[in-house]
């Protein structure tokens, strides 16, 4: 049978998730990133300041500087798309729930399209909440990263 076109819609939750997760990058930045920034930048300044360094040294010590920056970046970056991922699977089981509940060989009602609504709303709602449950851990993984 051809997938429903019906689709997720925005919920409460998932508005307080995007909420969280603004909170959750903002939080980040000022931290975690933004000291480590200020480091880097200081050790790059260290690296410039050294006038007897060739241009090899030169570069090998700012890559050096800018490490930790980078490692932090891209951990903060794998977490972001993890938690997207993990909530489009969720997004997707909903609707695939959904989809197994759509009766076979006839249009569903109007009362049976209102009923899926709602159970996929719902559904909708709880990956939502699952993914506002998983910021806290997502910060401290993230948090070890800027160190």
């Amino acid at each position: 049978a051809p997938r429903t076109t019906t689709r997720a819609p925005p919920t409460a939750a998932m508005a307080d998730l995007h909420a969280e997760v603004d909170k959750l990058l903002q939080r980040v930045d000022r931290e975690q990133q933004r000291p480590l920034l200020k480091r880097s930048f200081e050790a790059c300044a260290r690296c410039a300041s050294d006038s007897k360094a060739s241009i090899a040294e030169f570069q090998a010590c700012l890559l050096r500087a800018r490490a930790p920056v980078t490692a932090a970046e891209q951990a903060l970056n794998r977490e972001m798309n993890t938690l997207q991922e993990r909530l489009q699977r969720c997004t997707l089981a909903c609707q695939d729930k959904l989809d197994d509940a759509l009766p076979r060989g006839r249009e569903p009602s109007a009362e049976e399209q209102e009923k899926l609504r709602a159970g996929l709303f719902k559904c909708v709602e709880a990956c939502s909440a699952e993914g506002i449950t998983l910021l806290p851990k997502i910060y401290e993984r993230v948090k070890q990263h800027a160190r």
